[in-house]
Order: structure tokens, then C-alpha cells, then sequence
């Protein structure tokens, strides 16, 4: 397999969706195609015609598929800053704000439980899961924000066995009655 590129993009996601991060986007030119052995050798199949890659990236696009104009020496030295503020950040700052806005995501979905029923309770579950994932094997390599991250994962699992059990009780009201 081919070696795999970092290409920056000339119009990083981060600037179109604020992202406070600079982000490299990986070509995967040499990754849309693989072989296969076989007792007679390595072969790589044909593709089908008129199908797209197996990838589903379209091969003559552009990276990523942003437009590849040259970015500015100004653009230039802004990623650079960045990149200098992300590595001067500790890295448990970065897990604590993402455990905390999977918490916020898993609240969001229990939110909305009573109307979309199952589907927001297995999306709130999904989330809850990570959440604890990440706070449970990282414990207190967390630092400071270990405490608030069990206590905050400790009531939305509360929360979580409260309103899936009311989706449930109304599910099963709603086949009687149905």
C-alpha cells in the first residue's frame, strides 16, 4: 500500500466550521484500491464499470475536497499560532471538554426521549457509554475534573435508567391501547 500523506488543506475545516483546532487532511489516494493475494501472486481487482471505488471517495477530487488554492502567509503563520496553542494546552483539558460535551450530547438525546422514544434512548445510551469509557479508564488522570466528570456521569446514568424506563412504561401503554 502506498504511504499515507498529510496534505494541508488550503481551506481547513476548522476555519469553515470554527474549529479551534488546525486539521490535517489525510490523502487517501493510495488507500482506494487494494490487493489481494492469491497462491499465483498478488491481484488487484478491476473495478466493476460504471460503479464508483470501493471507497466512495471520488478519485479526482482534490483531498479532503476542499479547492486547492495556495493558502496566504498569513493563513500560513495563524496555523501555526494555533498549532502552538494546542500543544501548549494540556492534553486532559481536551478529554475533559470533550467527556463534557458528551455528557451534553447524551442530555440532549434523553431530552428528547418522549417524542423519539427508543432511537433517543439508544443515542443517549451510546453516549453515555463513551462518557464512561472515558471517564472510567482515565480516573484520576483526569485531574481536577475527575470529580465533576464521575458525579456527572453518575446522574446522567440515573437519569438515563429513569426516562428509559417511562419510554418503556409508554411503549407499553401505547401496544395495549394501539
Amino acid at each position: 500500500m502506498g504511504e499515507l500523506n498529510l496534505v494541508e488543506s488550503p481551506r481547513a475545516p476548522h476555519k469553515k466550521f470554527g474549529l479551534p483546532l488546525p486539521i490535517s487532511v489525510v490523502s487517501l489516494k493510495h488507500y482506494t484500491t487494494m490487493s489481494i493475494w492469491t497462491p499465483a501472486g498478488e491481484h488487484t481487482p478491476e473495478p466493476e464499470s460504471g460503479s464508483p471505488n470501493q471507497s466512495g471517495l471520488d478519485p479526482s477530487a482534490s483531498p479532503g475536497g476542499f479547492d486547492e488554492e495556495p493558502m496566504t502567509e498569513a493563513e500560513m503563520a495563524e496555523m501555526r499560532e494555533m498549532l502552538a496553542e494546542v500543544v501548549a494546552t494540556p492534553v486532559v483539558a481536551f478529554l475533559a471538554q470533550h467527556a463534557a460535551q458528551i455528557h451534553e450530547l447524551a442530555l440532549v438525546h434523553l431530552s428528547t426521549a418522549s417524542e423519539r422514544g427508543q432511537v433517543a434512548i439508544s443515542q443517549a445510551e451510546l453516549a453515555i457509554d463513551a462518557l464512561g469509557g472515558i471517564v472510567e479508564s482515565l480516573g484520576d488522570r483526569l485531574g481536577a475534573a475527575s470529580v465533576p466528570l464521575r458525579e456527572a456521569l453518575a446522574q446522567v446514568r440515573v437519569a438515563f435508567v429513569q426516562i428509559a424506563g417511562e419510554v418503556e412504561a409508554q411503549s407499553a401503554a401505547d401496544a395495549e391501547n394501539g
